[in-house]
């Protein structure tokens, strides 16, 4: 008998390492010192809102709504070009984290364990779209109200017009639409982190899946007339880094991602591709007060009519958020943009150009109405008030037609972010 209770002993404490093979470490002294992270690869659930009037047009509301249900998040925008003569419905982004919900149902279990120590894998997001738009997302998301700030105050379209678009909204020149679904593939992970320092990776992958042959768009100046039937494939590849480092009460942040597209689109089937930079570093004190510096280049070319398209965009700016311990809810912020576009156009003897030099100084009141909120919510309006001072200059069909102006515009805009 003392035999048999060694050896179930034995099995005992066998199924128990089986089942526990890694053990937790426990906090030394009562005290356990946080390792730092970079999250927020998916934006959470949030409903935000622009529009804006200027010197030259008035702007229509964008709206974009994020749905984050935990392990499946819903994402849509509106396409503000409903007048165009091609793919105007609404755009969408259905993410799946499969594996990430399989960690949270097996919580406390060795699989859990072993997910959080992969985070590359846990981390693995499947992505289904009707345009290439998924990684765009994350390059273009706080920079496309300004996109549309700057087209408030000039009528950039008499200078730079992309002959492959018909679509006059700021952020579609940069992004055009692609086939009726596309699929993706995105991860992101830590390649160091301690209680000060975080540095990781993020990658992301789409293409589009035709369905046969689909009718798009030949020639967009005349899209009912000019269709055609095609069956190729687009993509878009995304990547970069990001870096966090944390001091006291100082928080700095940098990142670069760099995205690459490629294919044929609605708008005209040519033989396309565009290139996206961004760098970015802000720096923050007590959270409160705010710093940034960023960088963003769009490069798009057209072979087959050789047109080229290259937008540099530098911004610097700051903000303090909330005034003493008593004004938490009220912000102001300040920042100045230069921008600098060029297109060139050669097509059937012609030799089209474009050319414009954007100053913007802006000026923004910030409001937190949720500021002594208790829970996770966070509501911010802001008034933004900007003065441009451009030139630009045209030459369209060899005519030598010369469009310059110079002086001083203004746009206003009112953006209001909802987040939970």
């Amino acid at each position: 008998m003392a035999y048999k209770s060694i050896f179930y002993l034995f099995v005992l404490l066998f199924i128990n390492q089986l089942t526990y093979s890694k053990e937790i470490s426990k906090p030394k002294g009562g005290i356990k010192q946080k390792v730092l992270s970079i999250k927020e690869w998916n934006p959470p659930s949030s409903l935000s809102t622009h529009f804006g009037h200027g010197t030259w047009a008035r702007n229509e509301p964008i709206f974009n709504f994020n749905l984050n249900l935990g392990y499946v998040r819903y994402f849509m925008k509106n396409d503000a070009d409903s007048a165009a003569d091609f793919n105007t419905r609404f755009s969408y982004i259905i993410e799946l984290k499969p594996l990430d919900f399989i960690s949270f149902l097996t919580s406390g279990s060795p699989y859990a364990i072993y997910m959080e120590d992969n985070e590359w894998l846990r981390n693995i997001t499947f992505i289904f779209t009707n345009k290439i738009y998924s990684s765009t997302q994350f390059i273009s998301d706080e920079l496309r109200w300004y996109f549309d700030f700057i087209y408030n105050a000039i009528a950039i379209n008499a200078a730079i017009v992309p002959n492959s678009f018909t679509q006059p909204s700021a952020l579609s020149r940069f992004y055009p639409s692609n086939r009726r679904s596309s699929i993706g593939l995105s991860d992101h992970f830590h390649l160091y982190r301690d209680s000060k320092i975080a540095l990781g990776i993020k990658m992301f992958f789409e293409m589009t899946l035709p369905k046969g042959t689909e009718q798009v768009v030949r020639v967009a100046s005349n899209a009912k007339a000019n269709l055609l039937n095609s069956s190729d494939l687009s993509y878009a590849a995304m990547g970069g880094f990001y870096f966090r480092r944390k001091v006291n009460n100082i928080d700095m942040n940098a990142q670069v991602l760099y995205q690459r597209i490629q294919g044929n689109y609605d708008d005209e089937v040519i033989a396309f591709g565009e290139n996206t930079l961004k760098a970015k570093y802000t720096i923050s004190v007590n959270d409160q007060i705010f710093a940034h510096l960023l960088y963003y280049y769009v490069s798009w070319f057209n072979e087959n009519i050789d047109e080229k398209f290259n937008s540099h965009t530098f911004n610097i700016g700051s903000e303090i958020k909330g005034f003493g311990d008593q004004l938490q809810w009220l912000g102001a912020g300040f920042d100045f943009f230069y921008q600098r576009m060029d297109q060139s156009f050669i097509f059937k003897g012609s030799n089209d150009r474009g050319d414009l030099n954007a100053y913007i100084f802006l000026v923004s009141a910030n409001f937190y109405p949720l500021a002594f909120h208790s829970k996770n919510h966070r509501l911010k309006v802001s008034l933004i008030y900007g003065q441009f001072k451009y030139d630009w200059q045209a030459v369209r069909s060899n005519q030598t037609v010369n469009f310059k102006e110079d002086g001083w515009n203004y746009s206003v805009m009112l953006k209001v972010n909802y987040s939970f």
